[in-house]
């Protein structure tokens, strides 16, 4: 599990960096506890806000492997449970991923947490909708078409419209409440990195896109 550590302590110490906190700590969970403490400090006190990003990507490739999955269970366990030990301190928290919480069974170190996948309100929280898009595009319609016209991606005479249904073509999209339809952003943004004329906004995210 040297790797998945390295991962973790690798991932705190990326947002330490940025954060301009100096991180004393060598264990995955320590730097998390000490990385939160900081940042209320640094802050005035103020509590912190948490995303988790796909929290159980380790665990989706080996279900079958059950020594390997558990070994993987315990670490993950402790780096989260840092969390909840140190809940005074955190605002928010945000957990995404494929699996259900209770599929991963990682325990106590996440419950207490509210399952809003399937909520009405959240519906449109993971991603772009159709009304983003639009907006998305306000001040880049004629340059995007431009481009893609140029490269022969939309026939002479495209319009607005044949724009949007060949972003939402090209892009990956799902449901969480199963009537709002929304767009991946790293998809959506894959796609229109394709065009340089897209302008400023795309060197914007470049953290966005692989």
């Amino acid at each position: 599990m040297k790797g998945l550590k390295k991962g973790l302590l690798d991932l705190v110490s990326s947002e330490a960096k940025r954060a301009k906190v100096e991180l004393k700590e060598t264990d995955p969970a320590d730097t998390l506890i000490q990385l939160v403490m900081s940042l209320c400090e640094k802050n005035h006190d103020q509590k912190v806000a948490i995303l988790i990003d796909d929290y159980g990507a380790p665990m989706i490739d080996c279900f079958d492997d059950s020594p390997k999955a558990e070994e993987i269970r315990r670490v993950l366990g402790r780096f989260y449970v840092a969390l909840k030990t140190n809940g005074d301190l955190i605002g928010h928290i945000l957990v995404t991923g494929e699996l259900r919480l209770k599929k991963i069974a990682l325990g106590y170190s996440l419950s207490g947490l509210r399952d809003i996948s399937d909520h009405w309100k959240f519906g449109a929280i993971c991603g772009f909708t159709a009304a983003d898009l639009e907006d998305l595009l306000r001040d880049r319609l004629e340059r995007t078409l431009e481009a893609l016209i140029k490269r022969q991606s939309l026939p002479v005479g495209s319009d607005g419209n044949d724009l949007r249904k060949f972003i939402q073509d090209q892009s990956e999209s799902y449901f969480w409440d199963q009537k709002t339809e929304i767009y991946s952003p790293t998809s959506v943004l894959s796609t229109l990195k394709l065009f340089r004329n897209f302008g400023s906004f795309l060197l914007s995210q470049e953290n966005l896109i692989s």
